[in-house]
């Protein structure tokens, strides 16, 4: 069995059925996937180690050549990790993500407990739930979302719930990340009632599920969405990708400084996506 090199610079053995799983749900098929396991196993001959990263590479690059459509959703997981580098970005693209869901979103609430007051990321409404929201942004080098983060959520809940305006049959406590959660987060948040959403968590209705159901892909997933790029479109409250189908470019490139044949490439993307 061929070794591979993780992000932690473990040892782990190379599994081609997470390769597939991603393929088919970005819309390949068992061809395709067949094909560039095919190609990949001719590179392990030529090189004695290899990366998750040089395979994820690999594999996009393949997909680019075969289905560039294909190649950007399976891009979704990098495109997660590239809405940094703080939690500014992220927390915005949940609040687009929820309003394109029709949940009433206020962001950056404070809200009194009986002990102190609380900054909620977002409180979204619907259905006459009121949806008390934390968003945690990580990337790749700072792994999971452990307990505390979760001990933070329901410690904050439970001293809100002394405000009369929430209590548990209208409120809920919900923390989003763009990775995942530890299984001890996880098995507090089930005992104590705190909503988590992550990768691939819940299973099979975690974040990339919601977001290729809803189209709700990041503009970080079109290749020339560099950070600099990014931090200018978000300026102009442009965070998802379905925003930039309409975009006047040339008006954008003038209030932004970002080079129209830029805007130009990633409209370009985003119509191919969405296509």
């Amino acid at each position: 069995m061929q070794e591979i090199i993780t992000r932690s610079k473990e040892k782990t053995v190379f599994l081609p059925k997470k390769i597939k799983k991603a393929i088919l749900r970005c819309g390949g098929d068992e061809s395709m996937f067949n094909d560039i396991i095919k190609q990949l196993e001719n590179k392990f001959k030529t090189k004695p180690q290899f990366t998750t990263k040089d395979i994820y590479t690999f594999v996009k690059q393949a997909l680019y050549k075969t289905n560039p459509k294909i190649a950007l959703k399976y891009s979704l997981k990098e495109a997660m990790e590239s809405l940094g580098p703080d939690g500014f970005c992220f927390e915005k693209y949940i609040h687009h993500c929820l309003k394109e869901l029709n949940y009433d979103i206020t962001p950056n609430v404070y809200i009194n407990g009986k002990s102190t007051d609380y900054e909620m990321d977002f409180i979204a409404k619907k259905d006459n739930i009121s949806y008390l929201g934390e968003c945690k942004y990580k990337n790749s080098k700072d792994g999971k979302v452990d307990i505390n983060a979760v001990l933070i959520a329901y410690a904050s809940f439970i001293d809100i719930l002394n405000n009369p305006t929430y209590t548990t049959e209208n409120s809920k406590r919900i923390v989003i990340t763009n990775t995942r959660f530890t299984t001890k987060a996880i098995k507090f948040a089930k005992e104590y009632g705190i909503l988590l959403m992550g990768w691939k968590y819940p299973e099979n209705q975690g974040l990339e599920t919601y977001i290729d159901d809803n189209l709700l892909y990041p503009i970080t997933i079109f290749s020339k969405t560099t950070t600099d790029v990014l931090h200018k479109l978000v300026k102009e409250d442009i965070i998802l990708a379905k925003e930039f189908l309409n975009v006047n470019t040339k008006s954008l490139s003038k209030k932004t400084n970002i080079p129209e044949n830029i805007l130009n490439q990633i409209q370009q993307e985003a119509t191919l996506l969405f296509n």
